[in-house]
């Protein structure tokens, strides 16, 4: 009886090994470190890999979630806009990058829509599932929409629909590639780039890659200084602002000329 399961087993694993739909996903990511210095101005994440010939591919770049503080600003007597309390959000990624080769509609085909397992859950629309907001009674909708406005002015979130490519088919599968742009505004941690192999509305497969971004030069020196020493901070902070003070006191105080 052993020996039957032995063999029942041992075909079982043949028969995966052998279905171009089983093959795990492959995936490269290059770099999978940057450097954040003075003049960083984003960089460029190139990923590659293999997938199965029916399959479509979405690729994500995302950072680890945190919580993040935002004012709320109301018009006061509908004439002047001031600050009207507050409102917190658990669980934002700083930053969350989607790139499709095709819209959602197209990638979903004829599965149900909005299936809560469906591709859609990839979305940066469905990010608002995953957050949680503080205090409760406020519109989280609303004010999640408006956190969106405010992340996609900054390039922090986005979708790029056509911008996954495939680039030769063969032997049940096809390669596929896009460029990823990172945004400038990033901080130092650790992000990863998320690639998921879909179907019919479905995912079928995913590789996660992490990538490690560090601060250098004049970015690490302040971080290190404000941490370290944050005496020294405070006074070339004073410094700074003193300087610019005086060196705009004279660009513009001279034009005036004496009376």
């Amino acid at each position: 009886m052993r020996r039957t399961w032995l063999f029942i087993t041992t075909l079982g694993w043949l028969a995966l090994l052998g279905c171009p739909e089983a093959r795990a996903l492959n995936v490269i990511v290059r770099p999978q470190a940057f450097e954040i210095g003075t003049f960083f101005n984003g960089t460029t994440l190139n990923v590659e890999g293999q997938v199965g010939a029916d399959q479509e591919v979405v690729v994500r770049f995302v950072g680890v979630p945190g919580d993040l503080h935002l004012k709320k600003k109301a018009k006061v007597l509908n004439l002047l806009w001031m600050n009207r309390g507050s409102v917190d959000f658990h669980g934002v990624p700083n930053v969350f990058v989607v790139y499709l080769p095709k819209p959602w509609e197209a990638l979903e085909g004829e599965a149900p829509a909005r299936d809560a397992e469906g591709i859609r859950k990839l979305s940066l629309e469905n990010l608002e599932s995953l957050v949680f907001m503080e205090p409760e009674g406020e519109d989280k909708h609303l004010l999640f929409h408006e956190l969106l406005k405010l992340k996609t002015k900054q390039k922090l979130y986005q979708e790029h629909v056509g911008r996954v490519h495939y680039t030769q088919k063969g032997q049940g599968q096809r390669t596929f590639q896009a460029s990823l742009a990172i945004p400038a505004r990033l901080t130092e941690g650790q992000y990863r780039v998320e690639v998921y192999a879909v179907a019919d509305g479905r995912i079928l497969d995913s590789a996660i890659v992490p990538v490690q971004a560090r601060l250098v030069a004049a970015p690490a020196f302040i971080k290190n200084l404000a941490f370290q020493h944050p005496f020294w901070h405070g006074v070339l902070a004073t410094l700074v602002a003193v300087v610019g003070g005086l060196i705009v006191g004279y660009l513009f105080g001279t034009s005036k000329g004496s009376h």
